[in-house]
């Protein structure tokens, strides 16, 4: 028998739920909760407190956030119904919360500014145009739509690209243009059912550009609910001159999609693809680590709840995943590329001056921050991949040593499964700074915490296999950083 040494780092390749379990290197976890990786380890997520509350006594759902950029600064739009019939309309720029209009029949708007201006559309309502001004505040009147249009409010989709604006009603194989720099006004049809192989819908408008922004180069991109996918190249759809098919692809049923970085990302029936990357063989890609997440999910909700947003400050890519009541968001960490999963109760997110919102239920708004989940500790927990450790002998864990550093205090319970099979055994340990924080406590009276505390200490470890797997799970109401794992395990055919 013999007894071996072994340092673990914590997961770095995150929540992997493509490969069997089998598979998966040391580096990914099996199943992993309201954790991040990090550059320095995996951390604790952050918490939120509440920013306010749309409308008082209503169960609904914040349906709608939108950061509205004007001349005159950043504005703050909410949404939520108040009853079915009855949906309103808010600026939520400052704390006091401001009603724009009431008697909407929908509150799941899609947004395009033009000079300032934006237009909304739902689906349902007339579409609509806000403006703003100093003193007056937001003011809201029908968007202006002519020429020949069907029923303006059958448009839900809406895009601008290259100084006009798109429209489309979701249900119908063509979309609608405006003329050069106007935000509706008389639009023009454009049918895409003599160019479409598969005849589909228009469900979707974007453009993707080469400089990672919006410039000259941008491709406006079609896609059907049949999968397939139209690229043009131009800026006049009205002109053989200035519109050219430049490309045609399949790839799984798109639920939404954003750009960013000069890329679409998105979600399909398939997987959380990236364009034009996935479409280079013409989506017989290799999948990403949320393959699986992604499909399980989309077969249990193909509504329009899902979301993708990215925010560069928390380095995070967010996937919000409805669930019909639950909602939960499958997280990618943008500084080590590894997935996770939250389980905050968002309905749709947005970045406002600088910080991260999410709508939940009960017409709230919640601020992201490290803490606590608005007064609840976070209930966290990861499963690292199992690990043979070099030898397919049998092994026992003698004792080990999870690190974790926190900003408070911290209790971590532990264990081990072997061989793919079920939990044998969990323990607890805690830490504590052991004095109140630094400078919250009054001055000369509490004594100060010595720093953030390390958890260190050397468990006991039980039960035996040729794999071994490390459960942690816990309640937390501050950071805390799982950065290793030691281990002394026994190695040899003679261990029980």
């Amino acid at each position: 028998m013999a007894v071996r040494n072994v340092k673990v780092l914590a997961p770095k390749g995150g929540w992997n739920t493509r490969d069997p379990v089998s598979d998966m290197p040391p580096s990914d976890a099996v199943a992993m909760t309201n954790l991040i990786s990090d550059i320095d380890g995996v951390s604790i997520r952050p918490g939120f407190n509440l920013y306010g509350t749309l409308i008082a006594s209503v169960t609904g759902w914040v349906n709608t956030l939108i950061s509205w950029k004007t001349q005159y600064g950043e504005r703050f739009i909410a949404a939520a119904p108040n009853t079915a019939a009855d949906h309103h309309l808010f600026d939520i720029t400052s704390s006091t919360f401001a009603t724009i209009k009431t008697g909407y029949v929908g509150s799941k708007w899609k947004a395009g500014v033009m000079s300032g201006r934006m237009a909304l559309v739902n689906g349902g309502d007339q579409p609509q145009e806000l403006n703003f001004t100093p003193g007056t505040g937001v003011v809201v009147s029908d968007l202006i739509i002519t020429g020949g249009t069907p029923n303006p409010e059958a448009f839900s989709i809406i895009h601008i690209h290259k100084s006009r604006s798109y429209f489309a009603t979701g249900d119908e194989p063509g979309f609608w243009y405006s003329a050069v720099n106007a935000l509706g006004g008389t639009l023009t049809h454009f049918p895409i059912d003599r160019v479409a192989d598969t005849s589909g819908n228009v469900i979707e408008l974007k453009s993707w550009t080469r400089d990672g922004g919006s410039g000259p180069d941008d491709f406006f991109v079609i896609f059907l609910d049949t999968g397939e996918i139209l690229v043009y190249q131009g800026s006049n759809p009205g002109s053989a001159a200035d519109w050219a098919l430049v490309g045609r692809y399949r790839l799984g049923k798109i639920l939404t999609a954003v750009q960013f970085g000069g890329k679409i990302h998105c979600v399909t029936d398939q997987d959380y693809n990236v364009l034009p990357d996935d479409l280079l063989t013409e989506g017989i890609q290799l999948f990403s680590k949320m393959s699986g997440a992604a499909r399980d999910a989309v077969k249990r909700d193909a509504t329009d709840n899902w979301q993708i947003l990215f925010d560069a400050q928390w380095g995070w890519r967010i996937i919000n995943v409805p669930y019909g009541s639950l909602r939960e968001q499958h997280i990618l960490s943008l500084r080590t590329g590894a997935p996770t999963r939250f389980n905050f109760e968002a309905n749709v997110w947005a970045r406002f001056r600088g910080d991260l919102y999410f709508g939940g239920k009960s017409t709230k708004v919640y601020k992201i921050r490290e803490g606590d989940d608005n007064g609840t500790a976070i209930e966290w927990s990861c499963q690292q991949a199992f690990n043979d450790f070099g030898s397919t002998a049998q092994k026992g864990v003698r004792v080990y040593k999870p690190l974790w550093k926190t900003d408070g205090d911290l209790t971590v319970g532990s264990g081990f499964a072997f061989d793919y099979g079920p939990t044998e055994f969990m323990q607890t340990q805690s830490t504590s700074p052991g004095g109140s924080p630094w400078n919250t406590s009054p001055w000369n009276t509490s004594s100060w915490s010595a720093g953030n505390p390390v958890m260190n200490d050397w468990l006991t470890g039980a039960g035996a296999g040729q794999n071994i797997s490390l459960l942690q799970s816990g309640t937390s109401r501050q950071k805390a950083t799982w950065h290793h794992t030691d281990y002394k395990i026994e190695i040899g055919d003679d261990i029980l």
